[in-house]
Order: structure tokens, then sequence, then C-alpha cells
């Protein structure tokens, strides 16, 4: 009887870590990593060597040429084909990729990964994995933060043709900083009072093997604008970014320009933020290193995993 009522208590402490922290029971026993008050002590920067080696000579970097591009706040879009009224239509014709819209806690529970294949389930990195793209709380709560150097993603699993990939976060600068207002000789007693403007171009790295079972490395880059704010509770500054690679000009779908994916890898570099400079010049001491990306959720839906 005790031991079925010290099970009954312990229940609503696995719900609450299990919710919007979207924690892994694996990631629960690990301990405290990445837990910290700290903002500085909760970057995630793991790095896969693999992954690390391929990603200093990558194969090719997609541009617009390449790319259908979808940048969103809050919402979430995705190309689906199935959507066209006419089966035979051609690439140039203007309505070939469609837009299929659903908000993305929606888009989250449709196309979470961890429904797919147990490989997402385990590690830090499955929060990026079980469709909770979005979440009111902080630190810990903010699934995986990371830094400019990034992080990586080593699967166990590799997929089949592949040509879609998603994305849903959001920046900040470290709200633990006592900093001026922009272009103001105050400092900022609140959140509010600190929103303002940063750029970076955001990374990601798609690995797949090649005939010889080596490891390929192809960049997708999309130059990032935010209206920003330190406050890393803030339900505002969510933006869902995706990368759809075009079919080739030969009429080969695009899908076969991507096969056996077995990780990626998110990076950002080129950072411009108004806040940072601007208390720089004040003698503050704050840096590109104060500066975050909150990742929530990754996609590449309608895709096989072998």
């Amino acid at each position: 009887m005790n031991k079925k009522l010290r099970y009954l208590l312990l229940l609503p402490i696995v719900g609450v870590l299990a919710s919007c922290g979207g924690f892994s029971l694996d990631y629960i026993v690990d301990g405290d990593r990445y837990l910290s008050s700290d903002f500085n002590n909760n970057y995630y920067t793991s790095w896969n060597a693999e992954l690390a080696e391929s990603n200093k000579n990558p194969i090719k970097t997609f541009n617009e040429d390449d790319i259908y591009f979808i940048e969103k706040l809050d919402d979430a879009y995705l190309f689906d084909r199935n959507l066209l009224t006419n089966p035979d239509a051609k690439p140039e014709d203007p309505d070939y990729h469609k837009l299929k819209y659903l908000d993305v806690e929606e888009y989250g529970e449709v196309y979470k990964l961890n429904s797919l294949s147990d490989c997402f389930n385990y590690g830090v990195q499955s929060k990026l994995f079980d469709g909770i793209s979005y979440c009111r709380g902080r630190y810990q709560r903010v699934r995986v933060q990371t830094n400019r150097k990034g992080f990586s993603v080593r699967l166990s699993k590799e997929s089949d043709a592949l040509d879609y990939f998603g994305i849903h976060f959001k920046a900040t600068t470290n709200n633990q900083i006592k900093c001026y207002k922009v272009g103001s000789e105050e400092y900022a007693t609140k959140d509010t009072e600190l929103f303002h403007t940063s750029t970076f171009d955001l990374t990601v790295s798609i690995y797949c093997k090649n005939d010889n079972n080596e490891i390929a490395c192809y960049n997708f880059i999309k130059h990032i604008e935010f209206i920003n704010t330190t406050n890393n509770g803030s339900e505002s500054n969510y933006k869902f970014v995706s990368f759809q690679l075009k079919d080739l000009p030969d009429g080969t779908p695009a899908g076969l320009t991507l096969r056996r994916c077995v990780g990626f890898s998110v990076q950002f570099n080129n950072l411009e933020d108004e806040l940072i400079s601007w208390n720089k010049e004040k003698g503050v001491s704050i840096s590109e290193d104060d500066y975050a990306l909150f990742i929530y959720e990754v996609f590449i839906p309608n895709t096989y995993w072998h």
C-alpha cells in the first residue's frame, strides 16, 4: 500500500517535468545539466565528431535559386503537393507548390518526429522531436539553448529522400545583465524596455551518407531579422523557418538530391544586435556570447527512416 501511494505521489512530479519542459525520462535522470538559473550555463553546444569534420568542407551551400524559403512569425507552413488541383502540374506552374497552413502547435503534433521512430526519443535532443513547439517557460523550459557555435544531432537511422526541413525558434539576449535602454542614458528597469532589433545568418546543415558511406554536409543559409527582447519567457518573437529544395532543372525530384540523412546541425553567425553594440559603447560587459537561439522543434515531415 505504501509503495502504491509513493508511486501515485510521484506521478504529478513527472507530469510537471514532462509537460511544457518536454523532458524525456532519459534527460531527467542525467541530472541538472542546462537547468541553471544562470543564462550562460545553459548553452547546449554538443557536436558529433563525424559531423563536425564533415562540416568543415560542405559539398554544397544552397541558395535561393535552389530553395523555397518560408519564414513566418508564430505560424507554420508546409509545402504540400497533395493540395494541387491539377496532379499533372509542372514546376514552372504558379500553383505547383501549394502551402498547407497549420498553427504551430497543431503542426508540432501532426509532424513530430518521435512518432515515427524510436531514434528520436533519447537524450537532450529528444526535446526537439516531441511536438512541443511553443512554451511560455524560461531557462530549462526553452528546450535547447545554443550560441553561435551551435550543436549537431547524429541519428541512429537514415532517411529516404529528403527535401524539407523546418525549425521553430526564437532569439534572445541575456536578461541577467543590467543594460541601458537602446539609445538611452538610462538603465532598463523591466524587460519590456529592452526591445531591440537583431539580425544573423542561420545555417542549417544536413548530413547524408554517400555511395562510399562517407558523411557529406549540405548547408542551407537564411538571413534572419528579429524584433528582439531579453525576456526569455516572452510569448512573442517566435519564428518558423522552413527550407524546401526545388526540383532540378532536368525535372529530377528535389528529394533525390538529399538521401540517407543521418543528422543535422544548427549554427548562426554575422550577428548584429543593437542592444549589445549600444551597451558595449557604454562599457557594459555584454557580448555576442550573451546571445542565444532557443530552439523548440525541428520538422522533417513526409520522410521515411530506416
